[in-house]
């Protein structure tokens, strides 16, 4: 597996080649743009969020997804 980041359109445009609704597909498109323009940012983590979920999403793609995606 490989990651490659392609422009929006094209990521659009595989998606409905792929039996996906335009409506669905920008919607999808609509929630990975706001996640890479840092959705997640602004969440603080609390001691309370630490007893529930201890590790953040974005610390286990770099500890657990990276090494497993590089080693593959």
């Amino acid at each position: 597996m490989r990651y490659e980041q392609i422009p929006a359109e094209a990521f659009q445009n595989r998606l409905t080649g792929h039996s996906v609704s335009e409506a669905v597909a920008r919607a999808i498109l609509d929630m990975m743009t706001a996640v890479n323009n840092g959705l997640y940012d602004g969440v603080a983590r609390t001691p309370q969020h630490a007893v529930d979920t201890p590790t953040t999403f974005r610390r286990w793609c770099e500890d657990v997804l990276r090494p497993a995606v590089q080693a593959a």
